[in-house]
């Protein structure tokens, strides 16, 4: 789960930085030196679902009730029924969100959507990327939308890889 925290911490990260036409075509290099993960970060949707199994090992097996620990079979069942609803909530948020950026690049961008082999450079894909969704402003709302699904999924994330923080 920390792994897929940071992959999505990265794309939230490099969406916000697309999306933001105050953000320089440098700005964006620096934040990610790869350009196929720039096409990641807009086309590719990260599934994820959280890991259950030991939590519902332990309630089938009966073995949950030989916890001492009132505090740790509370912060289980915290962990198995709210955070694990709230990132899939948001996981099911992001996939909407995501399709619609396919959807509109393939309808209204293909060659940005088949990705940067269609351009001279990397950087010459990445800048037309940029400049497109800086024009356009239903690609900056799709990834609004996208970006604020993955920062929910984040805190969701948060929680449940450091449940005893609070």
């Amino acid at each position: 789960m920390v792994e897929r925290e940071l992959a999505f911490k990265g794309d939230d990260k490099l969406l916000r930085a697309l999306q933001n036409p105050e953000v320089t075509l440098d700005s964006l290099f620096t934040l990610q030196l790869k350009p196929f993960l720039h096409g990641a970060a807009l086309f590719n949707y990260r599934g994820f679902m959280p890991p259950v199994a030991f939590y519902n090992s332990l309630v089938n097996d009966g073995k949950i009730r030989y916890l001492e620990s009132s505090v740790i079979k509370q912060e289980l069942d915290l962990m198995h029924n709210v955070y694990f609803s709230y990132i899939n909530a948001n996981v099911k948020d992001e996939a909407v969100a995501q399709r619609k950026a396919m959807d509109y690049f393939q309808i209204h961008y293909p060659k940005l959507f088949i990705g940067s082999k269609n351009f001279k450079s990397d950087k010459a894909y990445i800048s037309q990327v940029k400049k497109t969704i800086d024009d356009d402003l239903t690609p900056r709302a799709i990834l609004k939308q996208n970006s604020l699904a993955i920062s929910q999924k984040i805190v969701g994330l948060i929680a449940t890889t450091n449940p005893f923080k609070n």
